[in-house]
């Protein structure tokens, strides 16, 4: 073996044994680390299905809580399908009257924000990233001699389809559908229905096309101007 191939050799060798040596001392904290996390996952469940059931309504099976969850009002009808996820610091509020209903296999991502008066739906196997904000209602404030905080709230439910996947930083307003496998760009502000099977982003958000590959028209965009 020539010189060259040797010293390739042993510092390959010699990197590949370095990281088998830190490999061999992480691995204790990395045990540990997923151990705390699993316990940690398992009293969060057993908090919210005893003395925390004033959160939850319902929760199916397999559900998991990668976090703590902040409830803005107790005893809300928050009802969890099966196999649903919720990340860190997300946080709920219901208002007496309405209902939040995940569907089956629904992934909330960490610091997602669901506040309901009218009632929002998240259907099955849907996937909604960090810091989208679902919230079905707003403030009057088209009376400009009442004060906006003594106007009320206007709005209506909010129903997101199947197979969905909203982005990071996602708002959906009141009265909005979002259709069964549709796609919703980071940081877009719907405002307006969303065909199933449709690729939408932008403020207000647009749809860009279908999932198939085909354009869209733009008398058919949702937010387009006339």
């Amino acid at each position: 073996m020539s010189g060259s191939a040797r010293h390739v050799t042993e510092r390959v060798g010699g990197t590949y044994a370095a990281r088998l040596q830190r490999f061999g001392t992480c691995m204790p904290l990395a045990l540990l680390w997923y151990v705390g996390r699993f316990l940690r996952q398992k009293a969060l469940l057993l908090y919210f299905r005893t003395l925390g059931r004033y959160g939850f309504r319902r929760m199916g099976s397999g559900v998991v809580l990668d976090g703590w969850v902040q409830f803005v009002w107790p005893c809300a009808d928050i009802r969890l399908g099966n196999r649903v996820r919720v990340g860190r610091r997300c946080v709920f509020q219901g208002f007496p009257g309405a209902v939040i209903d995940i569907g089956d296999g629904v992934t909330l991502n960490d610091g997602a924000y669901v506040t309901s008066l009218f009632g929002i739906s998240i259907g099955a196997r849907t996937s909604i990233a960090e810091y989208v904000s679902l919230r079905d209602y707003d403030h009057g404030w088209q009376d400009p001699d009442v004060p906006i905080q003594e106007q009320g709230y206007v709005g209506a439910p909010i129903r997101i389809g199947c197979d969905c996947w909203l982005g990071r930083g996602v708002f959906v307003k009141g009265g909005v559908s979002i259709g069964d496998g549709s796609v919703i760009g980071a940081n877009a502000v719907v405002t307006k229905d969303i065909p199933p099977m449709s690729v939408a982003a932008g403020n207000p958000a647009r749809v860009l096309r279908k999932r198939d590959g085909a354009g869209v028209p733009s008398t058919q965009r949702s937010g387009s101007r006339d």
